[in-house]
């Protein structure tokens, strides 16, 4: 079982599917330079302000389009380029006096086509635009949320009848608003409170108790908590409150961390300045918040979850607008994130961020939006490549099984020994989830001596471990002692005689010479034979040499 989401803003819409139980595809290790492009200007050349992100493909092509709420413009569309990069934005007006805050991207009339959804503060108001072929869409179409400076929506289907609903977070009024998808449109806002008066931020839906219909998670930093609203037959049950203590968490996004079937909750803080993961029980509710630091004088306002470096561990990314950095806290394989690292959005102020697979590599990518340089930016996921640690056993002959010991080993497509044929295992090899351990492996006939190289999609790298052959190989074979003589039998022969050898694995190597002293045919002897037919069709009769490492035998062909 695996989890999708629906991009909303920077917050997920946690989907489970069932996928073939098989290691993430994505390989990641640091970012490329993030690639900015501009989200347009507004009335008389003011900036457009892009608040939220999402991505999908408008117009299916293949790639990924980035859609961006600006709160000064309105809905702003970069569509993909072939062969890389984005056309200049298009923009779409949000509705009067709107100022969208965050984008939602869903189909939600059921014609094929991705729609946009924003959330829009001032007018308190969703603004639905839908999709049309080639990426473009029609005039916005408004409708209240029932609250009060609408901060956040997310896209899914809370009443379970095959049609994406809206759900919007109205931070002042503290409440969540449902409104729920109809043929032609949406039906008026059901409006649940938080039970508080204290403002919500963030937005994620997800089914976190299991029971087939999605919840409502928000946070609530005034109160120091987290609100959950649990799905029910109809509508909405009463708010749940969950302490995060003296942390004031603005973001939340859900995902199963831990890997235990159940979904946890992931905030971000700007004070104190720390992620933290909530972990989902069975039968509903969380566990108390665990954290983890992140930088310093940082002012998050976004979160995601995704798998940055293949090894099929959660991590945690967030972008921090006083830095400029989008941040990754790497999953570990013991439990916990690793210390968050920074990598330049390129931009000024960013302020949410969303995962996606940019360029179609099978790497995920990070796209951020800057509101004071009034761009987007992409950071292109780079290929990680395997390092191997260790070899166990570190000595053999060819067919030995030996097992391989590193990091980020996931990937790997190709193992190859130090040799000159035949030294290269392609397949049949296990590799475990966490990329750590390869195992199934078969020395090869052509193996010399020397360090192992292991090849994945991000390239090769050779390993600081080798392995020692003990055993003869195609290229040194162990020699016969001097004056030893071969047994063929029968000799003369017509069309087969058979080489009796004194020991298995004495000689691999065979040669027939002619009188000439020109090979005409060779062989490899199996390492454990000590004795092979040697198939003579296509011999012309006469005298011929046969030659085993530093003797030869006589061979009459009649």
């Amino acid at each position: 079982m695996r989890r999708t989401c629906i991009r909303a803003g920077s917050y997920c819409l946690w989907l489970a599917m069932l996928l073939p139980a098989a290691a993430s595809s994505a390989r990641g290790q640091g970012f490329a330079g993030a690639t900015s492009y501009s989200t347009g200007l507004g009335p008389f050349n003011t900036g457009s302000y892009p608040k939220g992100v999402a991505t999908a493909d408008l117009n299916n092509d293949g790639y990924p389009d980035i859609v961006t709420a600006n709160n000064n413009t309105g809905a702003g569309v970069l569509l993909s380029r072939p062969g890389g990069g984005y056309a200049p934005v298009v923009t779409y007006a949000p509705g009067a006096n709107s100022a969208p805050e965050q984008v939602a991207l869903g189909d939600v009339n059921n014609d094929g086509r991705i729609d946009i959804v924003l959330a829009n503060a001032l007018s308190n108001t969703a603004g639905v635009l839908l999709g049309q072929a080639n990426g473009l869409f029609g005039a916005v179409r408004l409708y209240p949320s029932g609250g009060s400076i609408v901060s956040n929506v997310a896209l899914g289907d809370v009443d379970n009848d095959g049609r994406l609903d809206i759900v919007l977070t109205n931070s002042a009024s503290s409440t969540a608003s449902v409104l729920l998808g109809q043929a032609g449109g949406f039906a008026p806002a059901l409006t649940y409170s938080s039970g508080s008066a204290g403002s919500l931020y963030g937005l994620a839906l997800g089914d976190v108790n299991s029971d087939g219909r999605l919840d409502i998670v928000a946070g609530l930093p005034g109160n120091s908590a987290i609100c959950v609203w649990l799905g029910q037959a109809s509508g909405f049950g009463p708010a749940t409150l969950y302490s995060t203590g003296t942390t004031y968490y603005y973001a939340v996004t859900l995902a199963d961390v831990n890997h235990d079937g159940h979904l946890d909750i992931v905030g971000i803080s700007s004070y104190p300045h720390t992620a933290a993961v909530l972990a989902g029980q069975n039968g509903g509710g969380f566990a108390p918040l665990v954290v983890y630091p992140i930088s310093p004088s940082s002012n998050m306002a976004s979160v995601a979850v995704g798998d940055f470096n293949g090894d099929v561990l959660a991590d945690i990314l967030t972008v921090n607008s006083n830095t400029g950095e989008a941040e990754v806290l790497l999953g570990l394989t013991a439990g916990g994130f690793a210390p968050a690292v920074g990598y330049a959005t390129g931009g000024t102020r960013p302020e949410n961020i969303a995962i996606s697979d940019i360029n179609a590599d099978g790497i995920a990518d990070i796209v951020a939006s800057n509101l004071d340089s009034h761009t987007v930016s992409v950071l292109l996921g780079r290929p990680q490549l395997p390092t191997l640690n260790a070899i166990s056993p570190a000595a053999g002959n060819s067919g030995t099984p030996i097992t391989l010991r590193g990091t980020n080993l996931q990937g790997t497509t190709l193992i190859t020994f130090s040799g000159t044929s035949n030294n290269t295992v392609s397949s049949g090899f296990a590799i475990n989830s966490a990329g750590t351990q390869i195992s199934n492996i078969l020395v090869p006939s052509g193996a010399r001596s020397g360090p192992v190289s292991l090849s994945s999609a991000g390239g090769a790298t050779t390993s600081v471990a080798s392995f020692t052959m003990q055993g003869p190989t195609s290229n040194q074979p162990v020699e016969l002692a001097d004056g030893y003589t071969p047994l063929l039998s029968p000799n003369p022969a017509h069309a087969f005689t058979t080489l009796t050898l004194p020991a298995a694995g004495s000689v691999r190597l065979v040669q027939v010479l002619n009188t000439l002293g020109q090979e005409v045919n060779r062989l490899t002897l199996p390492l454990h034979a000590t004795t092979t037919r040697l198939d003579l069709h296509g011999l012309a009769p006469g005298l011929y040499l046969l030659r085993c490492g530093p003797v030869t035998a006589r061979l009459v062909v009649d």
